[in-house]
């Protein structure tokens, strides 16, 4: 994607009602074709607390080849809170 299609899609995401951003920022984090998009996805599932955007950002995440995208993906982890990482499913320690 281009600058402006990528600037265009935040856009279109950020204008819909909070429940329907969601569903779009899960389908997101789990892409990495464009790579802005999985880190914004990520940021906004953290901030929303959302429980199923965390196993996604785990499982798409902190197990992808980028440095870039795995801090991202750390960043959100730390917005979900020690209790919330420790307790999920995702996690195989």
């Amino acid at each position: 994607m281009t600058v402006d299609q990528i600037a265009a899609e935040r856009k279109a995401i950020a204008v819909l009602p909070k429940a329907d951003q969601i569903p779009k920022w899960r389908e997101w984090a789990k892409r990495d074709d464009v790579q802005p998009l999985q880190e914004d996805a990520f940021a906004n599932l953290a901030w929303a607390k959302d429980e199923a955007g965390l196993n996604t950002i785990i499982e798409h995440g902190l197990k992808h080849t980028e440095h870039k995208i795995r801090n991202r993906a750390a960043q959100a982890l730390s917005d979900y809170g020690t209790r919330a990482v420790c307790g999920s499913s995702s996690l195989d320690w």
